[in-house]
């Protein structure tokens, strides 16, 4: 089978989506498709192509349509820059040709609605909802397949219109091979190097956080929880370890001077693909702190990071919120009271002080991650994509 991912997002790119798209692509050919990524042409200070950014098999093809980035001009032209690369690329794959029998599949609504009228077979993957019910139902009344991350997010969409029989919900998953899940010698050996190199010392406790800034992930209240985490436990020495970065950054580090724990927090920035299992294996709590204030956290996200967390075979504390309790539970998390900052805090002192539950949340956590690696999510899509209008 043929199957082209569309996307005009740029890539490659430090954003998490980024590597969502190429490691489908990945695992949709490992499946036995022959896959080609299609995107537009965008400028990035990245020098590395999508394969090695992102530790990836050379197992797909990689095409670039364009020759102009018209959000390099944003400064200029305004929110005219969006309007321009958006119309120029879908222009250009108005005349796209493709084999007749071929599978597009695409995260964007616009290529979604424009391959499914052309008549190809169009899978359309969604991550969030932004448009109206007239506007989804419009994009996807000749759609074959829309794979939804979340129930939050499938349930959302029949509201709005979408017959369910279209609807499948498959979560994000995680690359089992890169973590801890089959070397844990290797990767505390790893760790120990990271935790020097960061500072931290003997006896010192690591809670750490892996990925996006931005307000939704609740950073801002897990760096909080830490000031009341202070307060709590004078006797407990613990550093709080971000990696990330993102222009939301400096209004954190203002956040840490204001509440004085520039000796507990350590922004350690962002970390390549290669390197994120090695620093989720320094810590002693991996924490996902998504705040419950925005539907894309409380409903449609499917965090990338609560599956490696799962896979690094660390105690995870996490929001309670429903997109989290998808695949989180007490049985394999501690769970803290959403944008709660004092639970939180005292849910990870639970985590670092309570051993023996900690552990077998954790192995817990570990068996049923098996259950959401790339590859059988790949594999997955791919027989529903087999299966002719039986979907």
């Amino acid at each position: 089978m043929k199957i082209y991912y569309i996307t005009n997002l740029k890539l490659p790119t430090e954003k998490a989506h980024g590597y969502q798209i190429v490691k489908m692509c990945e695992e949709f050919s490992k499946s036995g498709n022959e896959v080609e990524l299609i995107t537009s042409y965008r400028k990035t200070h990245i020098r590395m192509d999508v394969f090695e950014f992102y530790d990836l098999e050379r197992n797909f093809k990689v095409r670039k349509l364009g020759r102009i980035d018209f959000l390099a001009w944003e400064n200029i032209l305004g929110r005219a820059a969006f309007v321009f690369q958006r119309f120029f690329f879908l222009a250009r794959l108005l005349f796209l040709k493709l084999e007749n029998e071929a599978v597009v599949y695409t995260r964007d609504m616009e290529i979604a609605w424009l391959f499914s009228r052309r008549g190809y077979k169009t899978i359309y993957e969604a991550h969030n909802l932004g448009r109206g019910a007239f506007c989804l139902k419009m994009a996807f009344k000749k759609v074959f397949l829309v794979v939804a991350i979340t129930q939050g997010l499938k349930m959302e969409m029949i509201r709005r219109g979408i017959e369910e029989k279209r609807i499948r919900v498959f979560s994000d998953g995680v690359d089992l091979g890169k973590f801890s899940i089959n070397n844990f010698q290797f990767s505390n050996e790893k760790g120990e190097n990271i935790r020097k190199k960061l500072g931290i010392k003997e006896g010192e406790k690591v809670v750490m956080y892996v990925g996006s800034l931005k307000k939704w992930k609740g950073v801002e209240t897990l760096i909080e929880s830490f000031h009341e985490l202070k307060v709590k436990s004078l006797k407990l020495k613990v550093k709080l370890v971000i990696v990330g970065k993102g222009p939301e950054e400096e209004s954190l580090r203002l956040k840490v001077k204001k509440l004085r724990l520039e000796s507990k927090v350590i922004f350690a920035g962002f970390a390549d693909r290669k390197n994120v299992p090695v620093y989720m294996a320094a810590a002693d709590a991996l924490v996902l702190p998504n705040s419950g204030q925005e539907d894309i956290s409380r409903l449609y996200t499917s965090p990338l990071k609560m599956f490696e967390y799962m896979a690094a075979g660390r105690p995870i504390v996490a929001t309670d919120l429903p997109s989290i309790r998808e695949v989180l539970s007490e049985k394999t998390a501690f769970l803290f009271k959403v944008d709660d900052k004092a639970d939180l805090a005292e849910k990870i002192k639970i985590a670092l002080e309570d051993e023996e539950g900690a552990r077998r949340r954790s192995r817990v956590a570990l068996k049923e991650v098996r259950d959401y690696s790339w590859e059988k999510r790949a594999r997955k899509i791919s027989d529903k994509m087999k299966n002719g209008g039986n979907v």
